[in-house]
């Protein structure tokens, strides 16, 4: 009972809690941050999808929202810089405790958003190795010259145009997680010549679109699945 009511109460308050996934000591750390709905236990598959493919570093998946407040979740500015700081914390922690470890993120639909957001904010002398948008609901013009600044690797965005509903009709009425009000780049790619506006960083941007001849995967409902994530995410 009393794990039960601690849920409930740390999931109503919208506390940012690591649900880590430990593996094998010094093969780095992937931290996975689920959708609008803010909850660890969504993104469980991919922890499955990562291990599946080998992957052997720590695994940390994080509370970032409230269910009940999507509308919170995506459009309160001082709630996402809030969670984006305390994601930039616990990387910096992890990186000040395990230097020279791969740091990497997955970011799904608005939290694809809150992930860029929080890499922004690192301090300058930490970086991540790569950091990848599935169907993420920032706007195709958002700048990420400052993202691209601490990553060592790529940024990957995977986007499809079949994701019309949530990423197209939802962000234009409700806004992305920067406050445009237009379908996202999870859904129609960022626009490179301003979201890259540096020539010389756009090789760091990586877009992995969804073809029509894919027909099990495209829409908003598969990002989380297994199979999705070993096709299209990790690699």
């Amino acid at each position: 009972m009393f794990n039960i009511c601690t849920t409930i109460i740390m999931t109503a308050s919208g506390c940012t809690t690591n649900h880590p996934d430990l593996g094998a000591i010094g093969h780095g750390a992937t931290w996975i941050v689920p959708g609008i709905e803010g909850q660890a236990t969504m993104v469980q598959p991919v922890v499955e999808a990562l291990r599946d493919s080998g992957y052997k570093g720590d695994i940390y998946r994080i509370n970032w929202g409230n269910p009940l407040l999507p509308f919170r979740n995506l459009c309160n500015k001082d709630y996402k810089v809030l969670k984006a700081n305390e994601l930039a914390q616990d990387i910096t922690n992890y990186a000040r405790q395990h230097p020279h470890q791969p740091i990497d993120l997955i970011g799904y639909s608005a939290g694809g958003g809150l992930a860029t957001m929080a890499v922004e904010l690192l301090p300058e002398d930490i970086k991540v190795n790569n950091l990848t948008l599935v169907h993420s609901a920032l706007s195709p013009d958002y700048d990420l010259t400052l993202a691209l600044s601490k990553v060592s690797g790529k940024i990957k965005n995977v986007h499809s145009k079949a994701d019309w509903v949530i990423l197209g009709i939802g962000t234009t009425i409700f806004g992305t997680m920067d406050n445009s009000h237009c379908s996202s780049a999870g859904m129609v790619g960022f626009n490179i010549g301003k979201a890259v506006p540096n020539i010389s960083q756009r090789h760091k941007l990586q877009q992995v679109s969804w073809q029509l001849d894919q027909k099990r995967w495209g829409g908003h409902i598969t990002i989380y699945a297994h199979n999705f994530n070993k096709q299209y995410v990790i690699n």
